[in-house]
């Protein structure tokens, strides 16, 4: 990413605490084994979900699977990586300007799985809370990278709201979504966006049935909607939220 305005930090100089507190959780994406462990067995077991779908599939309605694109498809740590080398904290300026980039990279197992849906006659759509304004080069980022169906009528983008109900309706409005793949629980249905009672993990419990069959999480510890249960008011500054976090914890 280059920008003008920012200068690498020297190595020897301290993180701010965004980019410290950063660090372990990019580099356990970007560089572990269980990372590349964790998405390749998550998206084996899309493909099972898939098939048994199928195999179970009793109307002549067009089957769809509904996929989140950051950090589900696409691999955006070296943007992290960039915020930590550079001592930034994240911005929306930032973030387009990588995006505009187009060349973030296919995370383990997610081209294959997509390849497959498309061998299977299943369609994918793509259901981002990525802008509208940055379509072409998300469009253009998954088409380089060899994604099917990636276009204008598959990728369904944020324009007014975060909540992506309204768009997965579009999709069942002419299809069947037999799968669900996301990195947030937001991204298989909104009743799982209240955190305030036990972290959200009540909802979780409540459709324990429909994970690994019909809803494929992956892990993400870089960023996420499970932060939200620490930001008491978007005002907090960022050690408010570090010290609600350290409070809210569990030791001996």
């Amino acid at each position: 990413l280059i920008l003008g305005s920012c200068k690498e930090t020297d190595i020897n100089q301290p993180c701010n605490d965004i980019a410290e507190n950063l660090i372990n959780a990019t580099a356990w994406f970007q560089q572990s084994a269980e990372m590349q462990a964790c998405y390749t067995q998550a998206f084996n077991q899309a493909k099972n979900s898939v098939t048994i779908a199928l195999q179970n599939n009793d109307t002549t309605t067009p089957k769809a699977v509904v996929v989140d694109v950051d950090e589900t498809m696409l691999d955006n740590s070296p943007f992290e990586v960039y915020l930590i080398k550079n001592n930034l904290e994240f911005s929306k300026d930032l973030w387009f300007e990588w995006v505009k980039l187009s060349i973030a990279k296919p995370v383990p197992g997610a081209l294959e799985f997509a390849k497959f849906c498309k061998d299977n006659n299943v369609e994918i759509f793509y259901i981002s809370n990525r802008s509208v304004k940055n379509l072409q080069p998300t469009m253009k980022n998954l088409q380089e990278q060899g994604f099917p169906f990636a276009d204008s009528a598959h990728i369904l983008l944020k324009d007014t709201t975060s909540d992506k109900t309204p768009r997965r309706n579009i999709v069942l409005q002419t299809h069947d979504i037999i799968v669900y793949v996301g990195d947030n629980l937001r991204d298989f249905d909104e009743i799982f966006k209240d955190r305030n009672e036990n972290f959200g993990k009540n909802t979780v419990i409540d459709n324990a049935n429909l994970f690994g069959t019909k809803y494929i999480i992956l892990p993400n510890p870089m960023y996420g909607q499970w932060m939200k249960a620490y930001q008491k008011t978007d005002k907090n500054t960022y050690k408010k939220q570090i010290s609600s976090i350290i409070e809210k914890l569990k030791a001996y």
